[in-house]
């Protein structure tokens, strides 16, 4: 009789695991159904973004037109192309300019 409980307790063991399976199955579906979901309004934020961003430009450059001030320009320069450009050879280049000390160099008459 306590070999059959053993049995059985373990019967109700893997059946109590499988139904947790189960149910966890169930949960990572909706899990990653929900992901697609906020992933494409993710995807729907980022082009509304970079078109108001486009709009608010093109208004700032009506603004400054009415004012009569220079539009700016579409997207400031990055400084990557320098960062990455050829360097000049070692010795080419000129020397750094040397400051002069700031002391008054004037005279005091008094």
């Amino acid at each position: 009789m306590v070999e059959h409980a053993h049995m059985l307790s373990l019967k109700v063991f893997v059946t109590g695991l499988v139904e947790r399976s189960d149910r966890a199955d169930f949960r990572i579906k909706a899990l990653e159904a929900g992901n697609q979901k906020l992933r494409g309004e993710n995807d729907l934020l980022r082009i509304e973004k970079t078109r108001l961003k486009v709009d608010n430009h093109l208004l700032r450059d009506e603004i400054a037109r009415l004012k009569t001030l220079p539009q700016c320009p579409p997207f400031g320069p990055s400084g990557m192309e320098q960062a990455t450009g050829d360097k000049t050879v070692s010795g080419t280049e000129s020397p750094a300019r040397r400051r002069r000390p700031k002391i008054d160099t004037g005279n005091v008459t008094r």
